[in-house]
């Protein structure tokens, strides 16, 4: 029973996600169809604080906080189970209370265990059925074993992240300091310049604060946790050119930690400006009076722009998913099937280092695998 199983936790919020999983995966069943093999939870707590300005008014000044979590629920077994099924997998979402409470956690945990497990359970046998009717059978597994145990928190000291602590603790609490009174101050005088570009029909300051604990607890012993501060300030505007089509620009700055009115009011105040003159350079930019095809030159931030918008979506590794009538082909990366072969020019060389320092850098990817260069 769900009273004897909450006696049986230790008390922390994670460590009761953790123990409804694993009865989950013991007592989840149904008539004629498999048992589950696996589940995971992800879970996100966050606090936040949003400011908007515009022309000396702040028009937004939120503070939030969330608890939000999915589970995902597989059935069949590690070669071939539910994933990997267009519109057959549901993974349902579910509010977790905003003080830690591990008893609540598992009730509505349960709850969207059940509902994944019956949308699993159904999205298999539908999967089983398209693969019969493929010519071709001969399909990757769809899952490799887990690389648990893994046990990371970044708010406990661990000394062997293969040995399960006697607690799962749950992220620290505590009222975060978002300089909040002084960015709001920031944001309105920011957003007075624009009243001295007549010219600029409307424009924005925004300025987002961000503090997330991001949760990963799954039934095969995977347990991590990260930690992170995140700061955006960004700068929008709007006008229209000559011949009334509209025109935007924008820019932001972006932190990996939070930021203090006093230590950014330099550099935003340059943003700030640097969007207005350039949108209204672009007003005044000649237009071409025909199609052009020639060769294009890119600034270095358009540049990596650019990059970023189109290597990754095709250099991604999953396969086109299986649906009812076979394989959505157009789904899948352009380069899935160029394993080993050239796709770039030999003058432009590209190496995804998830361990450099910077932005994207992480030690552990979503399944808990550490990273590769």
């Amino acid at each position: 029973p769900l009273s004897n199983a909450r006696a049986a936790g230790s008390g922390s919020e994670l460590d009761g996600i953790r123990d409804e999983l694993r009865r989950g995966l013991d007592k989840l069943r149904l008539p004629d169809a498999p048992e589950p093999y696996a589940a995971e939870v992800r879970a996100v707590r966050a606090e936040s604080l949003t400011l908007d300005g515009s022309y000396g008014g702040v028009i937004a000044d939120l503070r939030s906080s969330d608890a939000i979590a999915t589970v995902a629920v597989r059935v069949g077994s590690l070669q071939r189970d539910n994933g990997n099924f267009f519109g057959g997998n549901v993974e349902p979402g579910f509010r977790l209370p905003e003080i830690p409470d591990a008893d609540a956690a598992r009730k509505r945990l349960w709850l969207a265990m059940d509902q994944s497990f019956r949308a699993a359970t159904a999205a298999y046998k539908a999967k089983l059925s398209a693969i019969d009717r493929l010519a071709d059978k001969d399909l990757p597994d769809d899952l490799i074993a887990s690389p648990g145990p893994v046990y990371e928190l970044d708010w406990i000291e661990t000394k062997d992240p293969k040995q399960a602590p006697a607690t799962l603790a749950d992220p620290p609490r505590g009222a975060v300091d978002f300089d909040r009174a002084a960015l709001h101050q920031l944001a309105g005088a920011l957003s007075q310049r624009f009243a001295d570009h007549p010219t600029i029909d409307n424009g924005d300051v925004v300025i987002q604060q961000l503090r997330t604990h991001e949760i990963l607890i799954s039934s095969e012993d995977v347990v991590l946790g990260v930690s992170h501060d995140r700061a955006v300030l960004g700068v929008v505007a709007q006008t229209q050119a000559e011949d009334g089509m509209e025109l935007d620009h924008g820019l932001a700055l972006h932190y990996k930690k939070l930021i203090r009115a006093d230590e950014v009011r330099e550099a935003a105040g340059k943003l700030v400006d640097q969007v207005l003159r350039e949108l209204e350079e672009l007003v005044a930019a000649p237009m071409l009076d025909e199609d052009y095809d020639g060769p294009m030159l890119l600034e270095p931030l358009a540049a990596a722009q650019l990059l970023a918008c189109t290597i990754p979506v095709h250099a991604g590794g999953d396969p086109a998913p299986l649906s009812d009538y076979g394989r959505l082909l157009e789904l899948e990366p352009h380069w899935h099937d160029q394993l080993g072969k050239s796709v770039l020019p030999e003058f432009i060389d590209l190496v995804d280092d998830p361990l450099a320092p910077g932005f994207g850098q992480y030690q552990r990817d979503g399944q808990g695998f550490p990273a590769q260069r």
